[in-house]
């Protein structure tokens, strides 16, 4: 019993932190984008990724690819506004990129550790839910991106390997639904 109890107080404190986390993700970057300076944008950017290189207590190995993400982006990012630092309409969507980019991953990062400490059985639905735009939002960046740098893009090896785990991932999410449907049938 005592046991027991520390456990629910343990996941009130989680819901309680990933509630207040949840606040802040849901920010609306577009109308925000608007009144921010290319400056303000990498500033924004660069939290976003700090958020995403945190620790996560248990979580370590879990996360890695995020972090990948990030790195290796930023490095791209860093080579475009070179490139473009003679084109300020340029420079200002690599930094609206960069900035959105980043808060996906921030938002992928949130999701998967919610996702491990939610003990219901819709939580993988429910992250795919959450995480939906953000990878639409990742994938259409980096694409933007490695059009721009070519074989110079440090972020296509990171996205080309997550896009095979992807794959693998969600055949075991479609076998998945599958079962469940078997066994509602039964």
């Amino acid at each position: 019993m005592y046991i027991s109890t520390w456990i629910i107080v343990a996941m009130i404190i989680a819901g309680i932190y990933f509630y207040s986390r949840s606040k802040k993700n849901g920010l609306n970057l577009r109308a925000e984008n608007e009144s921010l300076t290319v400056e303000e944008m990498w500033k924004r950017a660069s939290e976003n990724m700090a958020e995403v290189l945190s620790k996560s207590p248990n979580l370590e190995n879990y996360l890695q690819d995020e972090r990948d993400m990030v790195k290796a982006m930023e490095r791209d990012m860093m080579r475009l506004r070179e490139r473009f630092k003679h084109d300020p309409k340029k420079q200002l969507e690599i930094a609206q990129d960069w900035m959105a980019y980043s808060h996906a991953v921030e938002r992928v990062k949130f999701s998967r550790e919610w996702l491990d400490v939610d003990m219901k059985s819709t939580a993988y639905d429910s992250h795919e839910e959450r995480t939906k735009e953000a990878y639409v939002t990742i994938q259409e960046v980096a694409k933007r991106v490695e059009e721009m740098l070519g074989q110079d893009s440090s972020s296509k090896f990171v996205h080309d390997k997550l896009k095979r785990k992807a794959q693998a991932v969600e055949e075991v999410f479609a076998e998945r639904r599958e079962k469940e449907k078997k066994d509602k049938q039964k």
